[in-house]
């Protein structure tokens, strides 16, 4: 936001409006899909995901810590959320590495960081969810690359 807001005040609104709209797409994996209201439990999972995408996570564990069977949990998630646990993991992670390569970091970087052991997974997994691979991404935001 403050580089659009640097963009804008520099005379550059395309690059700013361009920036504007990879962001709020960016922005966009974040938000969940309407529909049943999720358990406590899987909320509670849920936000485990979302605070700390990169981490090596064991979902049935997970789904065990909140007292939830991996199938339950697999299952509800998909219904409140509209994706499976891992989807939704895979965009978590790729939101964070939006951010990361907004702020500069490497393709390399941010791939490892948003907890992608493979850069070349990361790529594809960046690109279908996006529509750019990460190094358009960062051009397209004006950062280089």
């Amino acid at each position: 936001v403050v580089a659009v807001g640097d963009r804008l005040a520099a005379g550059d609104a395309a690059g700013g409006a361009r920036l504007l709209a990879l962001l709020a797409e960016a922005l966009a994996l974040r938000r969940p899909a309407a529909g049943p209201v999720a358990s406590p439990a899987l909320a509670a999972v849920r936000a485990e995901l979302v605070a700390d995408p990169g981490r090596d996570w064991n979902l049935q564990l997970l789904a065990r810590r909140h007292g939830l069977g991996y199938d339950a949990m697999r299952r509800g998630f998909r219904q409140a959320y509209a994706l499976a646990p891992l989807a939704f993991l895979r965009r978590e992670r790729v939101n964070a590495s939006c951010r990361l390569l907004l702020e500069g970091a490497s393709v390399a970087a941010a791939a490892q960081a948003a907890g992608f052991a493979d850069p070349f997974f990361f790529s594809r997994t960046f690109r279908r969810l996006i529509g750019l691979s990460p190094r358009a991404f960062v051009r397209q935001a004006g950062r280089g690359g």
